[in-house]
Formats: C-alpha cells, sequence, structure tokens
C-alpha cells in the first residue's frame, strides 16, 4: 500500500487525536476519594479529611510512562475477536494506522503530567513497583474504517509490575472530534 504525504499526515492526525483521547481515559485517577457531605443532614462541622481542598490533588502531576512500541496487530486482532467490533467496523472495511512507534511529544496531557518515554532502565530490579514513574501505558494500533469516523483502539495501563488492565476504546467521530462511545474491559490483574 502506498500512501502520498497528505494521506500519511491526514493518518497520522487522526491516530495522535484518537490515541489523545484514550489517553485522557487511562491517565486520568478521580481525585475526589470522599462523599461530599449531604446538605439535609445539617453538620455543622467536618474533620480534616472532609474539609480538605482538592486542588493541589488535582495539579500535583503525575509521572506518566508510555511505550513507544505499539501493540502489535496480531494481538490486537486475536483479543478483539468478537461480533461486536466486526459490527462496529464494518467487515473487510478497515484499515490499521501504519505508526510503529508513538512520538510522546504528540501526547497532550490535559493536567500537570509529566509524560516520558518509558525505557527498561527506569525499572528497579527485583522490585514490582514502579518507583520512578506513576503509571505506564501502550496503545495498539488504531483500526479505523475507511471513512475515518470509526476506530478501535487497545489501550493498557498499570501502576505497577502487578497491578494493570487493558482496554478495547470504541470511539466516534462527533462534529470533527473523537468520542469514546464504548469501553470493553479485557484484563484486570
Amino acid at each position: 500500500m502506498i500512501f502520498s504525504c497528505k494521506e500519511k499526515s491526514e493518518e497520522e492526525h487522526e491516530f495522535y487525536q484518537v490515541i489523545n483521547v484514550v489517553y485522557k481515559n487511562l491517565a486520568y485517577e478521580p481525585t475526589m476519594d470522599f462523599i461530599p457531605p449531604d446538605p439535609w443532614t445539617q453538620k455543622k462541622h467536618f474533620d480534616s479529611l472532609e474539609n480538605r481542598n482538592l486542588e493541589p490533588l488535582k495539579n500535583s502531576g503525575k509521572i506518566i510512562a508510555i511505550k513507544s512500541k505499539i501493540i502489535s496487530n496480531n494481538l490486537f486482532l486475536h483479543k478483539l475477536h468478537s461480533d461486536e467490533a466486526e459490527n462496529y467496523i464494518l467487515n473487510n472495511q478497515r484499515i490499521f494506522s501504519n505508526l510503529d512507534s508513538i512520538k510522546i511529544e504528540n501526547i497532550q496531557a490535559p493536567t500537570n503530567d509529566s509524560v516520558i518515554n518509558f525505557d527498561k532502565g527506569l525499572l528497579e530490579p527485583h522490585m514490582s513497583d514502579y518507583l520512578k514513574f506513576d503509571k505506564l501505558i501502550s496503545f495498539s494500533q488504531v483500526m479505523f474504517n475507511y471513512n475515518y469516523n470509526k476506530a478501535i483502539v487497545m489501550g493498557t495501563v498499570s501502576t505497577s509490575g502487578l497491578a494493570g488492565s487493558s482496554s478495547f476504546f470504541f470511539l466516534k467521530k462527533y462534529m470533527g472530534k473523537w468520542k469514546v462511545v464504548k469501553v470493553l474491559e479485557l484484563e484486570i490483574s
């Protein structure tokens, strides 16, 4: 398959648009870990946990490591084998993005997160916990329909060598913007 520069740049643009939407889903952590008090209880005093300011937690920023190598198409297709996926991206009318690695400078972190390239040197020997970063995220190739208005991508996120999950993200383009319409959880460890 031969691509012109214009087709290649359009494909790359759509690829990163999809990856950035999925990144936000994988990197986002809800910061509110308590239930706001019910105004009907007329509680007059709150302890420090209930009264704390959440802004510093939202703005603290995490270090997110991104694997630049893209998950292989074979693994992607093996895990995706489902009628639902075939119906979402029409049979035999799908194309894979043609990129072999992710450029982290194209990842748009919506918060104060630092996005870094993952390297095995960041792992501590004989430890399952990540000490030099908070999360490790990787992506598969993006599978588009020929109109580039529907896409499926697999994303994985882990917070240690023993805790992570993989999901398929079904996306649709609405008014020029990609939106996640469904998430299919694959594995949780």
